[in-house]
């Protein structure tokens, strides 16, 4: 039921934010419905920490690029050491929940004034769990000083651009952090 009621409010969302439009009286009281079960705190918790509230946008007519990590360690001169995109991790569950959470950092694309009261509490999240790793990672490492973490975003071509010789996709700077070990 939480599956499908994300579903529903995802494919919903991404229509009326998409086209700007407001949905028949039907898809609306059902969008609202959805927003009541998704609403509920612990539903709201699980569907984030479980990655199933990330992922569903095929259903909707924009779906997203997909979203990177990046970790450069730096020493303590500042001198990049290691540039990463994965965190090592020592379960396979573990790789899926990252991949099911890299969809989440849609929401740093939304314009800082913009933002809900929820949003800005999801911002927070990925701030947090950014910083998580970041932090574990200069745990594991004792000749790192810090760690830069960014977001970027797959920035594929145009189909007009595609035939103009433009294929290869780039990346778009979203958002960084810097975590010392210190």
């Amino acid at each position: 039921m939480i599956i499908c009621s994300v579903c529903v409010d995802s494919c919903i969302g991404g229509y009326i934010s998409f086209y700007s439009k407001q949905p028949p009286a039907l898809i609306s009281a059902l969008h609202k419905a959805s927003h009541v079960v998704n609403g509920i705190k612990m539903v709201n918790w699980y569907m984030f920490f479980a990655g199933v509230d990330a992922g569903y946008g095929f259903f909707a007519p924009n779906v997203s690029s997909g979203f990177i990590l990046e970790f450069k360690t730096c020493d303590s001169t500042g001198a990049p050491a290691h540039l990463r995109w994965l965190p090592d991790f020592t379960h396979q569950e573990s790789y899926i929940r990252y991949s099911s959470l890299i969809d989440a950092f849609q929401d740093k694309l939304i314009a800082e004034d913009k933002l809900s009261e929820k949003q800005h509490l999801n911002l927070r999240r990925l701030n947090a769990i950014m910083r998580s790793i970041a932090t574990s990672m200069l745990a594991a490492d004792e000749s790192t000083d810090k760690i830069e973490a960014a977001v970027y975003l797959y920035h594929f071509p145009s189909l007009e651009m595609f035939r103009l010789s433009d294929k290869e996709p780039s990346l778009l700077f979203i958002d960084q952090l810097i975590i010392s070990a210190k």
